[in-house]
């Protein structure tokens, strides 16, 4: 964890540690949910829900200046993307890619959240992706009724 200011206060799901270096270290903590709140005398206190990915390391910078909580991801990592059916556009980082065979790959990929689109003539699934440093996210994408839409996994690289 890093912040702005300095020397504050951490309070993870009501455990308190006390910032004293330019970064604190909290390690074990279990996959999910976690609150965090960022506190120092004079400033408002900011407060956020991350989520903690299994092989994920997450450094998240407490900005009590501008009022705001980041989760800042290190790394790079890949994805992989295979479609029921075959043919679809995808819209990623940004960019759109026109899938055209089974398996669509993506590499070098700075590590973090991302939301990606996939879309077949008349129908258009959503969902956000976390791309893990050193680990290939692999997104299966199902237009088919009854079928889940996506199912992500991911796999050491």
């Amino acid at each position: 964890m890093t912040s702005a200011p300095q020397n504050i206060t951490v309070s993870i799901n009501g455990r308190i540690e006390e910032k004293r270096t330019p970064q604190l270290s909290i390690g074990g903590l279990p996959v999910g949910e976690h609150t965090i709140s960022f506190s120092k005398e004079g400033y408002q206190t900011v407060t956020s829900v991350i989520t903690i990915e299994a092989g994920a390391e997450n450094t998240v910078h407490g900005d009590l200046k501008a009022a705001k909580v980041e989760v800042v991801h290190s790394g790079k990592g890949s994805l992989q993307v295979i479609s029921k059916p075959v043919r679809c556009t995808i819209w990623f980082r940004d960019e759109i890619h026109d899938k055209q065979y089974e398996r669509f790959n993506l590499g070098k990929i700075p590590a973090g959240e991302y939301p990606m689109i996939v879309m077949i003539p008349g129908r258009k699934l959503t969902t956000t992706v976390l791309i893990v440093d050193g680990q290939r996210t692999k997104v299966e994408v199902s237009f088919i009724k009854g079928e889940d839409p996506f199912v992500i996994t991911r796999v050491q690289k």
